[in-house]
């Protein structure tokens, strides 16, 4: 009984209407992030370190962080506001004494690219950019 309510045609509309309301650009950004911090994460962390501990915890940060971060950008507010959100996501993790040097530099990284990508007022290729120039700059260190 549950079933038939729940795939009953008004609910299937009313989720097909959640998702009118996202604009292409909320999952452009999405897309973008996420790519980046896959390609960060999978063929950068991964292959150097050959730890799988910390996976789930970079991409649920990255992920929270872009989200919380995008919807707050359509209320009005101030770079330092943003900033000392991402602040406060950040010292969520860096108190946790079991993790290493490196793997802090990472989720500070997934992060910081949540972060720009929801926030920052460029199109897709600009955001592209400012993320391949973190995934670089990363892969030569």
């Amino acid at each position: 009984m549950l079933l038939v309510q729940a795939l009953s045609e008004e609910t299937v509309g009313t989720a097909f209407n959640l998702f009118e309301k996202l604009s292409m650009k909320f999952f452009s950004r999405l897309l973008i992030d996420f790519v980046s911090v896959f390609i960060l994460i999978r063929f950068i962390y991964y292959p150097i370190y050959k730890n799988r501990e910390f996976f789930f915890t970079f991409f649920i940060f990255n992920l929270i962080i872009f989200l919380i971060t995008f919807l707050l950008n359509k209320v009005e507010m101030s770079m330092g506001a943003a900033f000392g959100l991402f602040a406060v996501f950040s010292m969520l993790r860096y108190r946790t004494e079991g993790i290493s040097m490196k793997d802090m530099t990472y989720l500070f990284l997934v992060i910081a690219m949540g972060l720009i990508t929801a926030v920052s007022n460029g199109n897709w290729d600009e955001l592209s950019l400012l993320n391949l120039i973190i995934i670089v700059f990363t892969y030569l260190y």
